[in-house]
């Protein structure tokens, strides 16, 4: 039997009392379900489908409505989506179903379909309850006087797409205002996203970044590193991290931080990159801060110790039963002008201080009986050091033997700064008040006494004694001597007189150029303070470079002791390289950090000659810097015998052992 056809409603199926409105649109309604199915399902195909069903068990709501919006039919989704009854809702108009902010939407509405125009929306539609939901509406013209609507509840949609749009906002927001810069690449490295912070700081778009662009922000010097490292990840999936400059908009490069991990799906596999980029700029610059103060700090202290060291040996070597005593003394004095480098961070120290400090033990008789007079003069840490050892023997002397060993002797100590072009008699001898000044005065601005010429002041000092027992010249130089004269030379650049007249003695150092002055420490003359080398054989002539005066006497000493012929010693780079070319040298002795200057040129220039050197110094093996290393290195304090046995290895043309 074939099958049956399976139409909409006949005019002669019409239901009793039925209105032709509603007959009409029932036919209506039926022929849409119809074109449905013929869309869905394409041609007929004999099988008998049921058009009423498809539209009867549809999930969206279909409604026929007049062209003024009265609603003449329903299918059960379309009641349900209002949870309304289908009379319910054939009792309404179109604009009844809506909620108040969408009336103004309805004329326009049915007048465009009226036309023939159609239409697809979103609308805000109400439920019998009072709730509310989105639709989305398709609608069109039917036949003439009549619409057809399609709905479709996407409510849940709705808040799955404000969800995710709230997600991204959340997202964005917490991209562009952390601190870092983030991004995203593919599997392979292709990066796509940036966060804001990376385009403020490179002044770049993602077309100039997308894929590989990063490279043109990344320091020619490092990026090449930094692209090997980095697919190495790409291909291994590990982790990345690195450190590396970044350009800035400004053209300015600053430190990074930066780091990569794989985002991988449920079965292990990578998704996609997420990295950063953390800036450290100021942490590597404080990091450095401190990597060279403690470099400084163990400079410094070996540097002390091996002062202490010569202080001792030359203490010894005077012989006598008192060397604790005597020893114990001079290590005060040096702790003394310690304490006032610290106090002022090593930026210098006051004469008078460093005067006050050292005759700490006579404080009572400055004024009745020790003078003090000069204009308020800032030293250089090595020349605070220098002086205050002088001052210390000269007090020390004037206790036990001098002006101050009875109870009417007088001490004099007068200061002056000299122009740099004149060869000025020293003011601060007798033409002085003996009256002592207030702090505040003392504190004033130190005087420039360069009367607008020359390269800067010179410092004089003047110790003079009176009333004392008779003076007697010594019988021979010991440590004191050596502390008043040759270390002043050498560390200060001084031209030193001691005069043992009877009548009192008396001690002058006049610098012959700046260095002993905080605000002039680099105005040196060209070879002050150079000592002559001594004769001695053929390639054996030793440089001496080493800025603390008593340890070069004491390395000088020894040296010349074990047969060498010292050149030097000097404590500055252009006395150091001159030297090199005239009168020569066959080795050196050579500290790394002279004070105000390091000695790396120095050691350029050896190694260039091919001269060889071993390094003295209070720095550690690891911290020298590159022209020192490959030469013997002896720590401070230096074991003599080490250093002697070290330059007749380097001599004989032995390696010499490095680190030693």
């Amino acid at each position: 039997m074939p099958p049956q056809k399976t139409t909409g409603p006949q005019d002669s199926e019409s239901r009793p009392g039925q209105s032709p409105a509603r007959t009409a649109a029932r036919k209506a309604i039926w022929r849409l379900a119809g074109r449905i199915g013929r869309l869905a399902s394409g041609p007929r195909d004999g099988g008998g489908l049921d058009y009423r069903q498809l539209v009867e068990q549809a999930v969206d709501g279909m409604f026929v409505a007049t062209a003024e919006g009265r609603i003449v039919e329903v299918n059960p989704a379309g009641s349900a989506l209002l949870g309304m009854t289908r009379q319910q809702v054939l009792a309404s108009g179109f604009a009844d179903l809506v909620a108040m902010a969408e009336l103004e939407r309805v004329a326009p509405l049915l007048t465009d379909l009226a036309r023939g125009q159609v239409h697809r929306a979103e609308w805000q539609f109400l439920r019998k309850d009072g709730s509310s939901f989105v639709g989305e509406l398709a609608g069109r013209r039917l036949s003439e006087g009549q619409v057809h609507f399609i709905l479709r509840d996407i409510s849940e949609r709705k808040e799955m797409e404000a969800a995710l749009l709230e997600g991204e906002r959340r997202f964005r927001t917490l991209a562009d205002n952390i601190s870092q810069f983030a991004w995203m690449a593919d599997p392979q490295g292709w990066i796509f996203w940036y966060n804001r912070r990376w385009y403020d700081y490179t002044g770049t778009t993602l077309e100039d970044m997308e894929g590989w662009g990063w490279r043109k922000v990344h320091h020619p010097d490092h990026v090449d590193r930094v692209v090997a490292r980095i697919q190495h990840s790409w291909d291994t999936g590990e982790p990345w991290e690195d450190t590396f400059p970044l350009r800035g908009a400004d053209g300015r490069y600053r430190w990074f931080l930066s780091r990569a991990l794989p985002i991988r799906d449920g079965g292990g596999r990578i998704v996609r990159w997420f990295g950063t980029n953390t800036d450290v700029t100021e942490q590597r610059e404080r990091e450095e801060q401190v990597r060279l103060l403690l470099r400084e700090v163990n400079h410094r202290s070996k540097n002390l110790l091996a002062v202490v060291q010569a202080v001792a040996r030359q203490t010894a070597a005077a012989g006598g039963t008192d060397f604790i005593h005597r020893f114990e003394q001079r290590i005060q004095g040096l702790s003394a002008s310690q304490d006032l480098l610290v106090r002022q961070e090593w930026r210098g120290v006051l004469l008078e201080d460093l005067i006050r400090a050292q005759l700490a033990a006579f404080a009572d008789l400055i004024g009745p009986r020790i003078r003090l007079s000069g204009p308020a003069v800032l030293l250089t840490a090595t020349a605070a050091q220098a002086l205050g050892m002088a001052l210390h023997e000269l007090a020390t002397n004037a206790g036990k033997y001098g002006a101050l060993s009875n109870q009417a002797g007088t001490v004099e100590v007068g200061w002056d700064l000299l122009p740099a072009t004149e060869e000025a008699e020293d003011r601060s001898g007798a033409d002085r008040s003996g009256a002592d000044r207030s702090g505040a005065d003392r504190r004033g601005a130190a005087r420039d006494g360069t009367d607008g010429a020359g390269a800067g002041p010179r410092l004089s000092v003047r110790w003079q004694e009176r009333g004392g027992p008779a003076v007697t010249p010594p019988s021979r130089r010991g440590f004191g001597s050596i502390v008043l004269d040759r270390i002043a030379r050498q560390m200060l650049g001084a031209d030193v007189a001691l005069d043992f007249a009877a009548d009192g003695f008396a001690w002058r150092m006049t610098c012959t150029d700046g260095r002993a002055l905080a605000a002039h420490a680099g105005l040196q003359a060209d070879a002050g303070g150079v000592m002559p080398a001594a004769a001695a054989p053929p390639g054996r002539r030793v440089l001496v470079v080493e800025d603390e005066a008593l340890v070069a006497f004491e390395l000088a000493g020894a040296l010349e002791q074990a047969g060498f012929a010292v050149v030097g010693p000097v404590a500055r780079v252009d006395q150091a390289l001159a030297l090199i070319e005239t009168p020569g040298c066959d080795c050196a002795v050579l500290d790394i950090n002279l004070g105000s200057e390091m000695a790396d040129p120095v050691a350029a220039r050896l190694t260039a000659c091919g001269l060889p050197f071993v390094t003295v110094s209070g720095y550690a093996p690891s911290q020298q810097p590159a022209a020192f290393r490959g030469a013997p290195f002896l720590p401070k304090p230096v074991q003599l015998p080490a250093l002697t046995a070290e330059l007749e290895r380097l001599l004989a043309g032995q390696p010499g052992r490095a680190g030693v």
